[in-house]
């Protein structure tokens, strides 16, 4: 069932629907939301979609200058004013999505077979801003990447996150931070068709490979005990 509910102090409505127990679709007004793992944060760009943060730590929070304890609730009403937070909260990894749904879908793994992830989809991102300059990305696949990331909510200064994906999680250094593309315009990052297909045919060839090797295992099954074929 799906119930609809009036936001106290919005006056918009919100739809509540379960997926594994609860989801609330709330306004596209919120700039924050909280959970048992932090705070996500949320973007609305002139474009359209929606930028997410997921899970903020302490660190990221402040660097957006935001109080850890009183995390704005509503977006800024300003377009211009929100594109340029949405602009900031790229730089501490915020990732764009087409819609909150599209996101859900690929978190729940439940996209409809034509709409699989794309590689920016599937992207983590953890980033660190020393005083010095530069910057220091760590990125990758979320199935992939280090659990070790964890450790970066245990810190309270930017510094000190910058040591940790420097010195242990073997963050890259971008000594130009233009010259790393996830910053770039509002949207998705600008990522080829051409490296998504060498991941499809990367996947192919893995079932492929797997396929042969099943085969293979068959036939060795049906190798001759003491020279006499299994089989016969």
């Amino acid at each position: 069932m799906v119930r609809t509910r009036i936001d106290a102090r919005t006056g918009a409505r919100a739809r509540s629907g379960p997926i594994n127990g609860y989801l609330l679709i709330r306004p596209t007004t919120k700039r924050s939301q909280w959970t048992s793992c932090g705070c996500s944060l949320y973007g609305w760009p002139s474009i359209g979609g929606v930028i997410i943060r997921e899970s903020c730590d302490l660190v990221e929070l402040r660097y957006l200058g935001f109080d850890p304890l009183d995390v704005p609730v509503m977006r800024l009403e300003n377009q211009d004013d929100e594109d340029e937070f949405c602009r900031l909260l790229k730089k501490i990894g915020g990732k764009w999505w087409t819609s909150e749904q599209r996101r859900q879908d690929v978190i729940m793994e439940r996209w409809p077979p034509h709409r699989r992830p794309n590689r920016e989809e599937l992207l983590e991102v953890y980033v660190g801003w020393p005083k010095a300059g530069a910057v220091l990305v760590l990125e990758g696949d979320s199935s992939l990447i280090s659990v070790e990331t964890g450790m970066l909510r245990m810190v309270t200064e930017m510094e000190e996150r910058c040591h940790l994906l420097r010195n242990k999680l073997g963050a890259v250094f971008y000594e130009d931070p233009d010259s790393y593309t996830g910053f770039e315009g509002l949207g998705p990052r600008k990522i080829s068709h051409d490296e998504d297909d060498e991941d499809d045919e990367d996947e192919e060839d893995k079932e492929e490979s797997n396929h042969e090797q099943a085969v293979s295992g068959q036939g060795q099954g049906r190798q001759a005990k003491d020279g006499k074929c299994v089989c016969c």
